[in-house]
């Protein structure tokens, strides 16, 4: 990608759909000041991920992934209601995310890259499931303290996972994450929902 000007900010766009993520791109638009907006896998290993947090915070320029539940009207509301107490004291969440194949998608781009855990850093549950536990972090406003989660491959003869199941103990709460990451038909439709009980 290169730097583009958009209402006066000036942003890289590095897109995770055509190609696997590329480290040296995000480095190369921080250190010429320019801020990153970056589709996940942001890296492939915590080293780059956290080279690439650095080389932010040394630049002094604004990093993001686009983690886009944050942004969804129902999510926002949750969050505002929970932080405002109107929902009540949060003590559990579930979520359930679903994903189909990429390589199931259409267009031209290539996407045969998010199978190869060598090159996306993880299977459907990283690319799938990190929404919801993104999400869950943000609506919680806690940090996970135990975790148990269990991730198989076994709907698609992949490298990587196509299922996963997450329960996560937070200081005030618990919150449970169920993944069809690669795993839902074709015939089912995309959706996130998370319901709570206050």
């Amino acid at each position: 990608g290169n730097p583009a000007a958009c209402g006066g900010l000036r942003l890289f766009w590095q897109t995770s759909h055509p190609s696997p993520p590329a480290t040296g791109d995000q480095l190369a638009a921080a250190s010429r000041g320019v801020h990153v907006l970056c589709d996940k896998p942001m890296a492939t290993t915590l080293a780059e991920a956290d080279a690439i947090v650095e080389e932010a915070r040394r630049a002094g320029i604004k990093l993001m992934v686009p983690f886009n539940p944050r942004f969804q009207l129902p999510v926002m509301r949750c969050k505002h209601e929970l932080d405002t107490g109107q929902a009540g004291k949060l003590v559990a969440i579930y979520a359930v995310k679903y994903g189909k194949l990429p390589t199931w998608a259409p267009g031209p781009q290539r996407a045969d890259w998010f199978l190869n855990p060598r090159q996306a850093g993880g299977g459907g549950f990283l690319d799938i499931g990190i929404h919801a536990v993104d999400a869950l972090r943000w609506l919680a406003g806690a940090e996970a303290t135990r975790v148990h989660a269990h991730m198989a491959t076994c709907v698609h003869p992949l490298e990587a996972e196509d299922l996963g199941v997450m329960t996560v103990n937070l200081p005030t709460a618990w919150w449970e994450c169920s993944v069809r990451g690669g795993s839902t038909p074709r015939r089912l439709p995309l959706g996130w929902t998370c319901a709570s009980r206050c």
